[in-house]
């Protein structure tokens, strides 16, 4: 779903697919939103299979509210076209490829933003690609930045998983953190702690995205969202907390509107972006 189709708001706009949504605000402190995502479902051989792309535009670099737009935009297009071709449904490395295309297309969109000798536009940038296998589904992500995403199942999954987070922040804490070099609960008030070390953009000196693909067993919700969201509720429990013991019920839009909600309540410091993917048993609704 393009943003036009739902009718643009750059302070609040809101994608809903009906089973799958996105919301990204301004937050209470920004003067614009710089934030972006794309959400998309195609019909494939294997199956509905949704893409989500969440970009934060770093807002020291002039220029990334629209680097971050693009990036996103292109991103979900190359994924999207290549479910309606037929390229890579079913199979784990053909879509692991599309994802590092996918990716590699939104980084040369922003790069041909910059202009000679001026402080490059850069984004974040956190791709899903969800497709249904039996039980639930393979989700298949690729990411650069500090844009995470998040699984919180249900409180009755019979698998009995935990909320976890799903992707690794490229950031200065994050390195610091993975060396043991200093105490974790030190990391965090480092100078600069929270710089990210990989991004999008003419300057970001060959940035390689990082990959996964992991299989989650619903019911539950796979959450993509920009640190707007995250750096209140860090921690998957307080997540899965704020999305409120019954949020597996609600419909997509109305949690990832409450979300956005309670970010902008405890500060709205950043710009706040959330997309909402149900999984299993949320999605028969």
């Amino acid at each position: 779903m393009s943003i036009e189709e739902a009718g643009y708001d750059p302070d609040h706009m809101r994608l809903d697919l009906g089973d799958a949504a996105a919301v990204s605000d301004r937050g209470q402190r920004h003067r614009t939103n710089e934030d972006a995502v794309a959400l998309a479902r195609s019909e494939s051989s294997v199956g509905p299979i949704h893409v989500a792309v969440v970009c934060d535009g770093v807002s020291s670099a002039p220029g990334s509210k629209d680097a971050s737009r693009l990036a996103a935009d292109v991103a979900a297009e190359v994924l999207t076209r290549g479910i309606a071709a037929g390229e890579f449904p079913g199979d784990a490395g053909r879509t692991r490829e599309a994802v590092i295309a996918a990716i590699a297309a939104g980084s040369d969109a922003v790069g041909e933003l910059a202009a000679a000798n001026a402080n490059a536009p850069a984004t974040t940038m956190v791709v899903a690609v969800v497709e249904p296998i039996a039980g639930g589904v393979r989700v298949h992500l690729g990411w650069l930045g500090d844009s995470r995403a998040y699984w919180l199942p249900a409180a009755d999954n019979p698998a009995g998983n935990r909320p976890r987070v799903l992707t690794r922040d490229h950031t200065v804490a994050a390195e610091f953190a993975a060396a043991a070099s200093i105490p974790a609960d030190r990391v965090d008030s480092l100078p600069g702690a929270h710089v990210i070390t990989r991004w999008l953009g003419a300057d970001a000196r060959a940035s390689d995205p990082e990959l996964d693909t992991v299989d989650l067993s619903g019911p539950g919700l796979l959450v993509v969202c920009t640190d707007g969201l995250w750096n209140y509720f860090a921690a998957p429990e307080d997540l899965a907390a704020a999305a409120g013991p019954a949020g597996i019920d609600e419909a997509p839009l109305e949690i990832a509107e409450q979300l956005t909600h309670l970010a902008n309540r405890a500060g709205g410091h950043d710009n706040i972006t959330v997309a909402i993917i149900p999984v299993g048993a949320a999605q028969s609704r």
